[in-house]
């Protein structure tokens, strides 16, 4: 749910954004869509994260959202 989103915050934790890249939003989204694809190209690995994996997606889908 969007009200449980903090931006800055989330996107610090899961791409080690930058202050500058956070506000640049097509940067966002293009870092979280290598991140995903990351995921999964390594999803059969012992260190995938389903959980880290979800929460990519779900940055992903409010970012375009907004």
């Amino acid at each position: 749910e969007a009200t449980m989103y903090d931006r800055t915050t989330q996107l610090k934790k899961l791409l080690h954004a930058t202050d500058s890249e956070i506000s640049d939003r097509e940067t966002i989204i293009s870092m979280l869509e290598r991140a995903i694809s990351g995921m999964i190209k390594n999803s059969a690995h012992w260190t995938y994260d389903i959980n880290r994996h979800i929460a990519l997606i779900h940055a992903l889908e409010i970012e375009i959202a907004q």
